[in-house]
């Protein structure tokens, strides 16, 4: 069997040396999501009428390599977010620096 501590610290060593963002996707305003729509529908189905509104959002998280500036590392996760994450037509994408604490 293997030794997980071995792969925690070896984790944890890489973890030292990255900038992480957080990347936000949902549907912008006004953007029909048949997703929740349908949710919507079943629950209100389900006499659970007091939902007035359903909404998702995706958050996907990047480990991007301390070598790059805090701006460089945004616009690089901007663009990740823009053109790969999300569609700029129906999508919002925010992008966000985690803070170390």
């Amino acid at each position: 069997m293997y030794n997980m501590d071995i792969f925690h610290r070896i984790n944890a060593k890489m973890e030292v040396n990255r900038l992480k963002i957080k990347v936000k996707v949902k549907y912008k305003e006004g953007v029909f999501d048949p997703e929740m729509s349908t949710l919507q529908n079943l629950l209100h189905r389900r006499d659970m009428k007091e939902v007035l509104q359903i909404q998702q959002e995706k958050i996907y998280f990047l480990s991007l390599s301390e070598e790059l500036s805090k701006e460089k590392a945004q616009k690089l996760a901007q663009e990740i977010g823009e053109t790969y994450l999300s569609h700029p037509e129906i999508h919002d994408c925010e992008v966000e620096l985690e803070t170390k604490e």
